[in-house]
């Protein structure tokens, strides 16, 4: 994910679905809508790391 926008191409590699996005987006960002997320990063154990964006 960048700048408020799923990589789907990134997303298929790394076999992440959008529910598992928006699993993410729930439990480490307190739901927040993808136009305030800056990034998502799969880390190497496998979770995704959720980076908001700067007001």
């Amino acid at each position: 994910m960048r700048d408020g926008r799923m990589d789907k191409n990134a997303m298929r590699h790394a076999l992440v679905s959008p529910k598992d996005l928006d699993e993410a987006l729930r439990q480490q960002a307190g739901g927040v809508p993808l136009d305030e997320v800056e990034r998502a990063v799969l880390e190497r154990d496998g979770k995704l790391s959720i980076v908001k964006r700067r007001p």
